[in-house]
């Protein structure tokens, strides 16, 4: 029997034990795809299953047993052996953002009481304000360690794989994204992991034949257990992304099947996509073909037909993806059924670092485009306060979630109550159990009358203007009415704006396409919901390494440009 077929798998309790049974099963097949120096890279499970007991086994040699070791670097196969050779019995793995400052890597060091530290050689720098005593292992060292590990089992040395796994034992400390200048680590066991990569299983389809794009950092949780752990039961192959800027290139090089993605680079592509179509002048032909083809009937017959249909868009991204799963931020549902309309098949989930992460997914057959889907079996999701309107803060319970936050007892019982985690996100469930996020608690504007206004509401409003790049909307205050101005902060999406204006296009006529965009907005929306003010952010949002916009930087930057806006400076 397989270890994994959609909705069944041979029972596993750690992911040592999942590891042995996927190289049994699908020992020659390729698991990761690395390009080295220009030239691809492939390597079986039966090889990494072996390059993890060996690196493993020369740690263990070292002393490294029972020890907190950092891992910093960019994506990468040896990466992925690090990981699995920590966190299969040797010690607790604590992965780290290489976008991080090195006063925020020693800072996080420090508070988790790290021994080690594996290390990518261009994230070196990055190490500088380490105390001393923190051993540091490059990963070309990492490598003489492997061999000398790969030398001991030719021995006979099996000390490694007989370690002892407590599937309920603190395994991980994962950092959240927000993490830098406060640490905030969830410690992990390998219960969270294998319940949640064994509950996608039943959510979503992954066969030995798919190829998954690793687009995300891996030391982030949605990548590392949805884009690395996932496939790695499942059988499947995972190639390593050189950067987002190459991921077209990437993509039609490495002819993916599964993406895992974030809104913002969703929205990119559904905007370029479309910006490219009225460029050749095809917008009233492309329309009328996704009329045509949607009427079609069953559902495996619309998608062939449009596969072929939109044949020139679907060769720009492999010419084989045939699943864009996105998570984080809120994205609009006309961009889930835009895509969907042109043929390829596009799914919420939710999730967060405390649950290691999933929490509810869309089912390829079962979804609803506005919803981030239906709670993971094993799981229960559940409204907490709920308000008059049916809206209240998501709370959670399942074998995914977490032990709790490392040396912050007051945090832990503050997040989680009994066997619950209270997610701070507010959202309702409608009748079908479909999940529908609203917001965030924390960033819920309230007026001086105490009406609530959702930021998440307004920018999905602004996200459907195709002159709009990026929006975000914040509640800043203003002193001479001592309330709240709720204002949008816009990226022009310069293209797009050319291209209707011609290339000559001023300020003023690019704020005049805004301010129409604001004006329609304001008048389908409650007064009090109305947006006050707007500023133009001329540069990308600022964002965390998973991608997602932080919202108190760009306040920030934002506050001289508001006070000058509304007459505080000159």
């Amino acid at each position: 029997m397989p270890i994994y077929r959609r909705g069944t798998h041979v029972p596993f309790e750690n992911l040592r034990e999942m590891l042995r049974l996927s190289a049994k099963q699908y020992g020659d097949r390729i698991a990761f795809v690395q390009k080295k120096e220009g030239v691809d890279k492939a390597y079986t499970y039966r090889k990494f299953r072996c390059d993890v007991n060996e690196l493993g086994t020369g740690l263990l040699k070292r002393g490294f047993l029972g020890k907190k070791i950092m891992l910093i670097g960019s994506n990468r196969y040896l990466w992925g052996v690090s990981y699995m050779a920590v966190i299969c019995g040797l010690g607790v793995i604590v992965p780290i953002d290489p976008s991080f400052s090195p006063n925020a890597v020693a800072e996080i060091a420090k508070f988790c009481s790290a021994d080690a530290v594996i290390y990518s050689e261009d994230c070196k720098e990055k190490l500088a304000m380490l105390d001393e005593k923190t051993v540091t292992v490059s990963f070309d060292e990492a490598r003489d360690i492997l061999r000398e590990g790969r030398a001991l089992m030719d021995r006979g040395d099996t000390s490694y794989k007989k370690l002892p796994i407590d599937k309920t034992e603190m395994c991980e400390i994962l950092f959240t994204s927000g993490t830098e200048g406060s640490p905030k680590g969830v410690m992990l066991s390998h219960e969270n992991f294998c319940s949640n990569i064994r509950d996608l299983g039943k959510m979503i389809t992954m066969k030995k034949d798919d190829i998954v794009l690793a687009l995300l950092p891996m030391h982030q949780a949605y990548q590392c257990t949805c884009g690395f752990l996932f496939p790695l039961m499942c059988g499947a192959r995972v190639v390593f992304c050189d950067t987002f800027k190459y991921l077209i290139k990437n993509m039609q090089e490495y002819h993916p099947t599964i993406v895992f993605g974030v809104p913002p680079l969703l929205e990119s592509i559904y905007k370029k996509i479309w910006n490219n179509i009225r460029r050749n002048g095809d917008e009233e032909e492309v329309r009328r073909d996704i009329q045509l083809t949607n009427a079609l009937y069953p559902a495996s017959t619309r998608a062939a037909v449009k596969h072929r249909v939109f044949s020139d868009i679907h060769k720009s991204f492999g010419d084989e993806l045939r699943l864009f799963v996105v998570q984080g931020s809120h994205i609009s549902s006309e961009i889930m059924k835009g895509m969907r309309d042109l043929g390829f098949l596009t799914i919420q989930s939710y999730g967060l670092t405390e649950c290691s992460p999933i929490v509810a997914i869309n089912r390829e057959k079962r979804f609803r485009d506005a919803s981030v889907g239906l709670a993971l079996p094993s799981g229960v999701v559940d409204i907490y306060d709920v308000g008059d309107n049916g809206i209240g803060e998501i709370r959670y319970k399942g074998d995914n979630v977490m032990l709790g936050y490392y040396n912050m007892p007051e945090l832990t019982a503050e997040t989680k109550r009994g066997s619950w985690i209270y997610t701070g996100d507010l959202g309702y469930i409608d009748k079908n159990g479909f999940i529908y996020i609203t917001g965030r608690k924390k960033n819920i504007i309230v007026s001086s009358s105490g009406k609530k206004i959702l930021p998440d509401e307004l920018e999905s409003y602004l996200s459907r203007n195709r002159f709009i790049g990026e929006s975000v909307v914040v509640g800043m205050v203003n002193p001479k009415k001592k309330d709240y101005d709720i204002v949008a902060v816009v990226r022009p999406n310069i293209s797009a704006l050319k291209e209707a204006l011609g290339d000559d296009c001023t300020k003023e006529q690019i704020e005049r396409e805004l301010i129409a965009a604001l004006r329609q907005i304001n008048s389908s929306v409650p007064f009090y919901k109305r947006i006050d003010t707007y500023i133009i952010y001329d540069k990308e949002f600022p964002k965390n390494s998973a991608r997602k916009i932080q919202r108190d930087v760009l306040r920030q930057d934002i506050s001289d440009a508001y006070k000058k806006k509304i007459g505080l400076i000159d």
